[in-house]
């Protein structure tokens, strides 16, 4: 290892450790200041603005990946699925951990735009339009020297973020806490795959490796024992009716209770399910590698690899 790739593993991981410390001792006052913000956020068609905002978070991320699909490589697009979908999957695994609940469970006083059953931190809204826009920003960013350009990419990496930040707390979908929360496990996570990993969008050497490669199987595996795994840890040491009476009181002013509990408390099991996104987009990679180029790399790369 040299020692710039050893200094930045030192660093991420201190990061790392930083971040999940000092998220213990500023939650509660970093909550409590934003209860307090979005207690006096009421104006006109809040809602309906939140609505037009969040909008980047589904539709847009959609379409994004169409164009990335259509117009890039395939490993900017794998690139694009494996922080989403990956990320999502891990980030939800943490939530099943904090089991932290939204600002409307905590404070009556706070009325939510949607209906919202299930935990939320760290927030998976900033970390996915983060990683999302990280991909973007790292395709496009040197593709011109130009100053409008790098101008226009920072707009097409901040812009989304902001305006899901916003949808997500005057919503009273999302605290502070949780949305500086989500955004930093966001940055860990790409930095372990562009800096640690050294992912180079536009390698096919790297393509060809990944591919090519027994780890790829185990990671799918790994993936998918950890799904499992981290699932019924959650529903052994955390489901249970007398833990959550006052959440199901405050909630059901919103929200329909009407299925059984277990299934409404533990509606974030679904979330995790984005694993099997990330494992199918794997495989698919694999099945038309073998059956429709027959193993043949030159072929593939050249299909796919036009960017």
């Amino acid at each position: 290892m040299s020692d710039e790739k050893r200094s930045k593993v030192l660093y991420i991981v201190i990061f790392t450790f930083l971040v999940f410390t000092l998220e213990i001792f500023i939650r509660e006052p970093y909550t409590a200041l934003s209860e307090w913000i979005q207690e006096r956020l009421t104006f006109p068609y809040k809602c309906e603005i939140g609505d037009v905002f969040v909008w980047f978070k589904y539709e847009w991320k959609a379409v994004l990946f169409l164009f990335l699909y259509n117009v890039s490589n395939i490993y900017v697009s794998l690139s694009m699925i494996i922080l989403d979908s990956l990320a999502i999957f891990i980030n939800w695994t943490l939530k099943l951990i904090y089991v932290d609940p939204r600002p409307f469970w905590r404070n009556e006083n706070l009325v939510p735009c949607t209906c919202a059953t299930n935990y939320w931190s760290p927030s998976t809204s900033w970390l996915d339009a983060y990683l999302v826009s990280v991909v973007l920003f790292r395709w496009l960013i040197n593709r011109y020297d130009k100053n409008w350009w790098k101008v226009f990419v920072h707009c097409l990496f901040w812009v989304p973020q902001s305006l899901e930040w916003w949808s997500r707390f005057s919503q009273n979908i999302h605290s502070l806490h949780q949305l500086t929360f989500g955004l930093a496990v966001g940055y860990i996570i790409q930095y372990v795959y562009y800096e640690i990993m050294e992912v180079d969008m536009n390698s096919v050497e790297q393509l060809k490796k990944l591919i090519s490669s027994s780890a790829l199987m185990l990671t799918i595996f790994l993936t998918s024992i950890s799904w499992v795994f981290f699932n019924a840890l959650h529903y052994y040491f955390f489901s249970g009716w007398e833990t959550r009476k006052h959440m199901i009181h405050v909630i059901q002013r919103y929200c329909s209770t009407d299925i059984e509990y277990f299934l409404f408390d533990n509606e974030s099991y679904q979330k995790t399910a984005m694993a099997f996104l990330f494992i199918w987009a794997l495989a698919w990679i694999l099945i038309e590698f073998r059956f429709v180029f027959e193993w043949n790399f030159e072929s593939f790369a050249k299909y796919n690899m036009w960017d």
